[in-house]
């Protein structure tokens, strides 16, 4: 059996980094948030109260996503 043509076909392969910072309200979470700050992909700050979010919320960058267990069946949709 003879081949007369191949093709071949590339397809781009795509990676996307995902940096999720669990705060727990026992570290520098102010560190934490600069240490992330210039990290490419999503990141996403998972605290565990939404109290502790909530206090935090004004100094996460924009760019990045700040959940709580309460919000966790959103994480899904977000990342795409």
């Amino acid at each position: 059996i003879g081949v007369t043509g191949v093709q071949t076909c590339a397809l781009p392969i795509y990676q996307h980094e995902i940096v999720v910072e669990v705060e727990t309200g026992k570290s520098d979470i102010n560190a934490n948030i600069q240490k992330c700050q210039n990290l490419s992909g999503t990141v996403v700050f998972f605290f565990l109260t939404t109290e502790l979010r909530d206090a935090w919320q004004n100094a996460i960058p924009i760019s990045a996503l700040a959940l709580t267990p309460a919000e966790l069946d959103q994480l899904a949709t977000v990342l795409g």
